[in-house]
């Protein structure tokens, strides 16, 4: 696997005004765009390519990071207007004949992806989401488990309501079939 897929165009509403004039992907942290960090992380993982989803302020992260940061090269698909997040898979299902590293623009993370390759290929899984526990699951989407697979999602559930308190990292590894079973479905567009 040598392509990340960062979604990274949603409006940082949430963070205004910290947003007002900067993608949430670009706010600093100690030191260095989120973005940069994620970067940074993926090039230890041999990712060669990776593919920018963007929308608001795009403009900006191309001009910071051009078409090479460090080695990997660097695509973006600019959206005229918000798909969803699983909107751009539509777009780039030509381009994604492997499996690919699907990432948040604005988490950090350091999950080992070789392991969760590993796990990927042991499973025989067209899609492996990274999850986390977190304390409380109801601004988020909730999963719930059979085994190691997830059965479902519940989203923003009420706490009493929660299958799990594990919900989506916004990191997964997904195969070309998974994007054949995506591809006449919209999902929720995050800010």
């Amino acid at each position: 696997m040598d392509t990340a897929v960062i979604l990274a165009g949603g409006f940082g509403t949430r963070l205004r005004p910290l947003t007002d004039d900067i993608p949430k992907p670009l706010l600093t942290i100690a030191g260095q765009p989120l973005l940069k960090w994620t970067l940074n992380n993926l090039k230890k993982y041999n990712i060669k390519k990776v593919i920018f989803a963007l929308h608001y302020h795009a403009e900006k992260i191309k001009d910071y990071f051009g078409d090479n940061y460090n080695g990997i090269k660097i695509i973006y698909h600019v959206e005229k207007e918000p798909l969803g997040t699983a909107g751009i898979f539509n777009l780039l299902s030509e381009e994604l004949k492997d499996n690919f590293l699907q990432i948040h623009g604005d988490i950090l993370s350091d999950i080992n992806i070789d392991e969760m390759m590993e796990l990927h290929e042991k499973e025989k899984a067209i899609c492996t989401i990274a999850l986390v526990n977190v304390e409380d699951p109801t601004p988020f989407s909730a999963v719930e488990l059979r085994g190691n697979r997830i059965t479902k999602f519940v989203f923003k559930p009420k706490i009493e309501e929660a299958p799990s308190n594990l919900v989506n990292s916004g990191l997964s590894i997904i195969s070309p079939k998974a994007l054949s079973l995506i591809s006449k479905i919209q999902l929720h567009v995050w800010d």
